[in-house]
């Protein structure tokens, strides 16, 4: 029978840096996708006050430009803080003997897709493409 090696108290400590830096990307990745949404969300909502005549006093442009404002930021803040944690992975990659990075970590996957979603609210905001 094959004997099961146990991991060095240096491979956890670096692996548990790791979980540290997925953690603090996905935190990121939570608050952009809070400001997407709360961007489209601020949109949306006055376009339709405006539409039923709420009496609102914002006008069109102003809901247009503070929805695309939040957009923009909650995009702009996924993709450095995307960059800054796939550099760190490829710099911890080479110490790492218990997993190495040979594919995409689904965190960064998954910031792909909401930078994807918020150019589709920006579209939408700015030149009125797409279903909604």
């Amino acid at each position: 029978m094959q004997e099961v090696r146990q991991p060095t108290s240096n491979e956890l400590a670096q692996k548990r840096t790791v979980m540290a830096a997925e953690r603090t990307f996905m935190a990121w990745a939570r608050t952009s996708l809070s400001m997407i949404s709360f961007g489209f969300s601020i949109y949306k909502f006055l376009q339709y006050a405006k539409e039923a005549e709420m009496g609102h006093k914002m006008t069109a442009g102003g809901a247009r430009n503070l929805g695309a404002t939040l957009v923009g930021l909650g995009v702009s803040f996924l993709i450095v803080s995307g960059l800054q944690h796939w550099r760190f992975l490829k710099r911890m990659s080479p110490k790492l003997k218990m997993a190495k990075l040979q594919s995409w970590p689904l965190s960064l996957f998954l910031a792909v897709l909401l930078v994807v979603l918020g150019f589709l609210a920006l579209l939408n905001m700015i030149f009125g493409l797409g279903p909604f």
